[in-house]
């Protein structure tokens, strides 16, 4: 099991913790704010490591469908 990834096994014990109802109800807020925040922090390390001028270089094909959607997106969005 060297290549398992064990942070699965936190996320499954996250979501149960909800389900069961684990955490008294003053708590939940607490958390659910929290969540948001290491989101946030996540998604900001996440764009840190992305170099642009890569994805322009391997990527035109990628970035002209996600352009493509993105626009009929907006359009659906106005009918």
């Amino acid at each position: 099991m060297k290549s398992f990834p064990f942070f699965i096994i936190g996320f499954i014990l996250m979501s149960l913790i909800p389900s069961f109802h684990l955490l008294p109800e003053n708590w939940i807020h607490i958390v659910g704010k929290a969540s948001h925040y290491l989101l946030v922090i996540a998604m900001v390390g996440i764009g840190l490591k992305v170099s642009f001028s890569s994805i322009l270089k391997n990527g035109k094909k990628a970035l002209m469908v996600g352009r493509l959607v993105f626009l009929f997106q907006i359009i659906f969005g106005i009918i």
